[in-house]
């Protein structure tokens, strides 16, 4: 039979240990202290800016439900653009909104100037707007290959075409490519499909 050899323990690391947490003990806690601190004020300012973003666009809602219930005037529109501008996310749709109700309000100057501000993502409906209301001159054919408004651009391409060659072509095109569009037989009605 084997014997078994009690084998000896070397205390040492573990009294290595034991000594560097004796003489380091509040060094020890003050980095944990400050860890936890770290970590608690990371979190109280996380939440501080979601409820500044929140309570911004609460504010914006309630502008939102104003203009609802019919309440447009300058200075409103003016604050609700103040406001919007500042929150990068919405920016743009608070820009264009705002063009929509001085449309209402026939304010072509504020207009003006809030059209320079719109970001891509609706540069192309900006555009529309601003073509339809005679404010900016928009080249109708730089929409046509790839856009989200694409019917409508092929109908003012086709309304505002110099010659009648140019009208039939876009004419066609239009027809091959939306053939079920109502803006097509609005062109039908007209007699501008010849």
């Amino acid at each position: 039979m084997v014997k078994k050899k009690n084998q000896v323990l070397d205390e040492v690391p573990i009294d290595k240990v034991e000594s560097f947490v004796e003489k380091n003990f509040k060094n020890i806690l003050i980095v944990v202290g400050v860890l936890i601190l770290a970590v608690l004020a990371g979190y109280g300012v996380k939440t501080y800016m979601s409820n500044k973003y929140i309570s911004s666009l609460n504010e914006l809602g309630g502008y939102e439900i104003s203009f609802a219930n019919g309440e447009k005037d300058k200075a409103l529109i003016s604050d609700y653009v103040d406001k919007g501008v500042s929150i990068s996310k919405v920016k743009d749709y608070v820009v264009l909104k705002a063009i929509q109700l001085y449309t209402d309000l026939g304010l072509t100057n504020e207009i003006k100037m809030l059209a320079s501000n719109v970001g891509d993502n609706f540069r192309e409906l900006s555009d529309s707007l601003l073509s339809d209301l005679n404010i900016k001159n928009v080249d109708a054919n730089k929409y046509l290959t790839d856009s989200y408004l694409k019917p409508v651009w092929y109908y003012k391409a086709i309304l505002n075409s110099k010659s009648d060659d140019e009208r039939k072509k876009l004419y066609e095109e239009f027809k091959l490519k939306f053939p079920e569009s109502r803006l097509l037989e609005l062109l039908d009605n007209w007699g501008l499909n010849s």
